[in-house]
């Protein structure tokens, strides 16, 4: 190993020194030496973490007789490397006597051989062969060989320190001080000296030097190594640590044919000769198929280290799905694949960003590939394609495709895949390609004997031919996985008079979890030699397995330090390595301090079959997972003596645990821990792990769980405002305890006010927007108003301040038009125009001095907010100066396309223009809203998704849906990519899908759209969010149109419940729920409760806006049509009018609402048998539908076949018939014959 871990910058310190004599060094360094070190600021400031391995404590004597010393010494450096530190002082070490003959294993002087050393000897020169030339040299020798003497490259020296102790020290024990020196430890020091250098071997003879010494050497190294304040390590590069990770899991050992290496040797090697007979095996991807654990992975990985060892100048990319949890989505894998071909031929040319589009991605990765072979070509590996996630390709996606992969690659671009057979990939690719095929089949037995012979060759090991016959002869022998591991038990086995007996017992075996849980066994009984109790290799395995994504080697040690000394660690490591992956990068174990407590990556279980035999032998109830749960817990939560754990891995981990215990009352003591750094501020502020969305999830949960869990939230709160409160808080009430503690000085008081004040401030904000995503609006609101309170309470004592200054008035604007966003959402439109107005009032006050491109951006921000406000209310004349105010400051700030927010200002003014019905106007803007967040964004960024969306809707409203379903579905694919199909902007999306199909009378297709989009909202919002009623309300809509009530009843009703629990009876959405309950009922002629609901329904609208909006408007010619239907004709008529009214003074006399409420007339005049005025209102409307939507329009068509009618009752059929064909003649061209 020539580097460093720069990924995980996780430092592993073996210290080397004899036993009995350095008890009082290795006391100064655990206590004292290298707590002080780790907390050194050139240490914190490189985001470093240091581990001490230091062997010569804690080995038991019954471990020592097992022989396994050496073995356990040796590999523990090798896994330190390149770090070591040598101690020498007065003792050579366990040793042999001088003199010793390890022919005739005899010492001159009569004395005594140690035969545990020899053995100890003999067992470990089967793992390292070089220490048979050395059999008389120490324990203590054979490290410092080990790790320095046997390799002296300048980075092993650059890497090793050793300190020697003087004679006249103090701290030499008196057992060491009266010993003969050991001629054997002159030599050793001395060559120690010719190999490193003279001047590097420091000289002690106290403690505090030799802390002196140390500590300058290792921050010498750690400042040579590593860079301070480093840059986040990227994603690229941690991806690439993770795959090669799991390739050493997988290219330690291989069993397999040579044919097979030289098999994809010649495809990678091959060439195109021009002929495409010739070429067909050459420019296709290679697919290995095989078995699950049948090697193909091991196939790919050793293939993979031998071609880069011979290709070190070629690109190649190594890509195992299944191997971390990102590897399995589609998006993740072509973004990595192309990023890392940009980045290899950065030096040669240019490459375009890649697309957040999965479609933009599949588009443009063939092109990738294309640049790369122009450069040098690449080697693609996609290891267990069928393990990709379904979900990648699409929310209703069931299984994985391959038209993603080109079928013809360019020159010298590669792709090797591998897939388990039978499987639907290989279905696809016998069927739509033509691609290689390497078919890996299992062993036969001539192949299992030799592979036998060799394999346990190299550990010196052999078996007789009744042996081998008894392996090659099982049929679970030919799996590649199975024999491997049967392999590695018998190279350990210890007795070979009882082999036949052992072997016996794992060919029992029938499945690989089986043979898995023999090996388990094996390593609880060696736990049992080594008097540790056998349930720790459980408690190991058990945690990894209920873990989230793994646990690192520095947790499992503090986990158990109580029950298993280190050493007992690293001997059960070594075994287990094989069967573990260490992914090497820990991308959530440092907090923003610094502080990194992970200690490397995460172990977790290299193959499901290991996963399988663990759950079946250590956890196969849900209670005993549960245990296992409430153990991770107690470490990660009640860390009291554990040093450094991440408020990022209690994060990922506490709450995740509960969660899955089904525990909500502990989770919601979790998740509302308002404390400084604590769980919620962590969770709501995350912008990369994913915690925010985790936390929605967990606070569903607690919800659903206990309700009564919101009325604590303004309790908290309230503690949080009053000023000296105590603020530890939790779950189960409100801290109510003091302490006195003694008066501190009057500076550090006032630091101390301000610090609780800022707290205060942050968790009500954050919370405050939490709630707010969650549809906890009036608790929400209660805590907005805290906001508001402290910026009062600062106001107030403050008396003689005679106006804000410029950072109180941005911040108290801020608060406000929080608030005033919030109460638009609950409906409280004057209380919500009350806040934005002061907002506005404040804006005014910045003087020419003050305006910055902050307080502009503030500006043009609240007076768009309050625009959106009157929008909603309908009040479109103070609207749209407010719009173009914004917009106005805007450009004069940026210019007019430098800038994201003019794009928020078109796409503004496109919703106002939308709803007046000036749909040319509307589409303008929402076309330079996209066109502007394209360029500013790129094609994919989620803004322009908004604006396609938009647009999209603007279409719907014209009957344009030819045009609106492309809108649509690129605007899916731009959220699919960015946010994945589990995300409200995407079912959005798919709702308006829905609708679009609804409108063409494609219902089956539109019942499977909203009940996706359904799936996904409840998935991610839950069960009682205002979002959720808008795809009910809308997929009732398409029932009540297919006359399907008892369908739609049911989802007007749930819309209905949610937005009453959610917003309140007093909401203008809940009116519109009535309305639409109103309208079914009318539909079944259920007029008494029709007219009741429209009445409730108007009652909330006029107390929301007013006498004058759209919404009262509409309800009153809902109520009008009930009593239309109810011969009441008086009563419907004026309602009619007054609908029209308010209609004609809101939207002019050219609006489509217009012309439907004079189609509602006409028709109560047809009725009733008044011919003329049916036919003038009938006709208006025609007039008012062409000029907004066109001479070829679906409601132009109605209203021509309206006035057939009209002209049939009056025998004027001529007439009749002509405005019945053009009826025709529309629907034809719109709709298809």
């Amino acid at each position: 190993n020539r580097t460093v871990n720069k990924v995980s910058r996780s430092i592993r310190i073996f210290i080397s020194s004899t036993f009995q004599d350095f008890q009082s060094e290795r006391d100064y360094f655990t206590k004292f030496l290298f707590p002080k070190l780790i907390k050194d600021p050139i240490v914190k400031a490189r985001d470093v973490t240091i581990s001490i391995i230091d062997l010569r404590w804690g080995i038991t004597s019954e471990q020592s007789s097992s022989g396994d010393v050496i073995s356990i010494c040796l590999s523990e450096i090798d896994r330190c490397r390149p770090f070591f530190i040598g101690l020498l002082g007065e003792r050579y070490g366990w040793a042999q006597p001088i003199n010793y003959n390890s022919s005739s294993n005899t010492a001159t002087d009569g004395v005594v051989v140690d035969s545990l050393l020899k053995q100890t000897f003999n067992k470990g020169k089967n793992e390292y062969p070089w220490i048979e030339r050395f059999d008389d040299r120490s324990i203590t020798e054979l490290e410092v060989r080990h790790a320095v003497l046997n390799d002296p490259s300048s980075f092993i020296r650059e890497h090793s320190t050793f300190y020697f102790r003087e004679k006249e020290s103090n701290i030499i024990p008196k057992s060491a001080a009266e010993i003969k020196t050991d001629e054997r430890l002159i030599r050793l020091k001395n060559e120690i000296k010719l190999v490193v250098g003279d001047s590097e071997v420091k000289y002690y003879n106290t403690l505090d030097i030799l802390g002196e010494f140390i500590t300058q050497d290792l921050l010498k190294m750690i400042e040579r190594d590593y860079e301070p304040n480093p840059k986040p390590v990227s994603q690229l590069e941690r991806d690439r640590f993770e795959h090669a990770a799991f390739a050493a899991t997988r290219g330690k050992i291989y069993i397999g044919r040579q044919s097979y290496f030289d098999r994809i040797t010649q495809y990678v090697s091959s060439k195109s000769s021009g002929s495409q007979t010739q070429d067909q095996d050459i420019n296709v991807p290679l697919v290995v198929i095989g078995e699950s654990g049948g090697g193909k992975s091991a196939l790919v990985c050793n293939w993979v280290v031998d071609y880069k060892e011979n290709n070190m100048d070629k690109l190649v990319i190594e890509h195992y799905i299944g191997s971390t949890p990102k590897s399995t989505d589609l998006t993740t894998l072509l973004t990595r694949l192309m990023t890392e071909i940009a980045q290899f031929y950065a030096h040669q040319t240019s490459f375009p960003t890649p697309p957040n589009d999965l479609a933009g991605l599949i588009a443009k990765f063939p092109e990738y590939l294309s640049i790369a072979s122009q450069y040098g070509g690449a080697v693609i590996i996609l290891d267990a394609i069928n393990q990709l996630n379904p979900g990648s390709f699409g929310s209703n996606a069931t299984e994985v495709k391959i038209d993603w992969i080109p079928s013809f690659l360019p020159e010298d671009v590669k792709i090797i895949t591998s897939t388990i057979a039978p499987s639907p990939i290989m279905d696809q690719i016998r069927a739509k390609t033509k691609w290689t095929q390497l078919v890996v089949t299992r062993l036969n037995p001539s192949e299992i004997n030799t592979f036998i012979y060799e394999y346990l060759q190299t550990h010196g090991k052999n078996l007789n031919e009744e042996q081998m016959n008894l392996i090659s002869s099982n049929p679970m022998t030919s799996s590649p996985l199975f024999l491997k591991v049967l392999l590695d038990e018998v190279r350990i086995f210890g007795s070979y008079e009882k082999l036949n007996l052992k072997l016996k017992q794992y060919l029992s075996s029938k499945s690989i979890p089986a043979l898995f849980d023999l090996v388990l066994e094996r390593l609880e009984n060696e736990m049992v030699e080594q008097n540790v109790k056998k349930s720790i290799v459980g408690e190991i395995l058990g945690r990894i397995w209920v873990s989230r994504r793994g646990v690192s080697e520095h947790e499992i040690l503090a986990m158990l330090k109580n029950e298993m000394p280190p050493v007992v660690w690293i001997r059960l490591y070594t075994q287990l390595s094989d069967m573990l992956v260490d992914s090497g990068a820990d991308s959530s174990s440092a907090d923003s301090n610094g502080s990194n407590a992970s200690g490397g990556g995460f172990l977790n279980f290299f193959h499901d079959y290991l996963r399988q035999g663990v759950e079946s032998r250590y956890l196969p109830t849900d209670q005993k997972k549960q245990e296992f749960r409430l153990k991770m817990i107690e470490h990660f939560k009640d860390s009291s003596g554990v040093e450094n754990i991440s408020m990022t891995r209690k994060v990922e981990e506490v709450p995740y645990q509960y969660w899955m215990c089904n525990n909500s009352f502990e989770l919601a003591r979790i998740i509302i821990d308002l404390q400084p750094g604590g769980y919620f501020l962590h969770m709501a502020t995350d912008k990369t792990s994913g915690a925010r969305y985790d936390l929605y999830k967990y606070w569903r949960a607690c919800i659903a769980a206990a309700p009564q869990l919101l009325e604590l939230i303004p309790k908290l709160a309230d503690a949080l405002h009053t000023k000296h409160a105590e603020s530890k808080i939790d779950a189960s009430g409100i801290g109510d305890s003091t302490q006195q503690e003694p008066a501190a000085p009057v500076v550090e008081q006032e630091e101390e006010e301000i610090k609780k004040k800022r707290h205060c401030e942050t968790i009500l904000s954050e919370m405050g927007r939490f709630l707010e995503d969650v549809a906890c609006y009036d608790v929400a609101q209660i805590l907005y108003t805290r906001l508001l309170e402290l910026d009062s309470d600062s106001n107030n004592s403050s008396k003689k301040r005679i106006r804000l200054s410029l950072d109180e008035q941005r911040v108290r604007i801020h608060r406000l038009n929080s608030l005033g966003y919030l109460l638009r959402l609950k409906g409280e439109y004057l209380q919500s125009e009350k806040y934005y107005k002061e907002s506005v009032n404040l804006c005014s006050n910045f003087s020419d001095s003050d305006n910055t491109e902050q307080t502009n951006k503030m500006k043009a921000d609240t007076f768009n907010s309050l625009a959106i406000l009157y929008r909603m209310s309908g009040k479109y004349e103070l609207a749209k100066p407010l719009y173009l105010q914004a917009m106005a400051i805007r450009k004069k700030q940026y210019g007019e396309h430098g800038h994201v927010d003019i794009a928020q200002s078109y796409n503004s003014l496109g919703c106002l223009y939308q709803d007046m019905g000036q749909h040319n106007i509307s589409e303008e803007y929402f076309k330079q809203a996209i066109s502007l967040r394209e360029t500013l964004c790129g094609l994919s960024h989620p803004d322009v998704a908004m604006s396609l969306q938009n647009l999209g809707s603007l279409y719907m409203d014209q009957n344009k849906y030819e045009l609106a379903r492309p809108i649509f579905e690129r605007a899916g694919k731009i959220y699919q990519s960015v946010f994945g199909t589990d995300h409200p902007h995407y079912a959005t999306t798919v709702n308006s899908l829905a609708s679009l199909e609804a409108e063409l009378s494609n219902f089956a297709e539109a019942e499977k759209l909203y009940a996706s989009s359904l799936s996904i909202k409840r998935k991610i919002l839950g069960n009682m969010h205002p979002a959720l009623a808008l795809t009910l309300n809308d997929m009732a809509v398409m029932y009540t149109r297919q006359d399907r009530f008892s369908n739609a009843e049911p989802l007007y009703t749930e819309a209905l419940s949610i937005r009453e629990q959610a917003l309140g009876k007093n909401h203008p959405d809940y009116a519109q729920s009535l309305n639409n309950l109103g309208s079914l009922y009318q539909d079944m002629k259920r007029y008494g409760e029709a007219l009741s609901c429209f009445e409730q329904a108007l009652k909330i609208n006029m107390g929301a806006f007013g006498e004058e909006h759209m919404d009262v408007a509409n309800t009153y010619n809902n109520i009008a049509g009930v009593y239309q239907y109810m011969n009441q004709s008086e009563k419907s008529l004026k309602l009619y009018k007054s609908a029209l009214k308010i209609y004609g003074k809101l939207l002019g006399e050219n609006h489509a609402d217009v012309a439907v409420a004079l189609n509602d007339m006409a028709v109560l005049h047809f009725r009733s048998g008044d011919w003329d005025k049916a036919e003038k209102k009938y006709k208006k409307a025609m007039m008012i539908y062409e000029n907004v939507f066109g001479a070829n329009h679906p409601d132009v068509a109605q209203t021509a076949q309206n006035i057939a009618e009209v002209k049939f009752r009056q025998g004027m059929i001529p007439e009749a018939k002509q405005q019945y064909e053009r009826a025709l003649m529309i629907y034809a061209s719109v709709f298809g014959h």
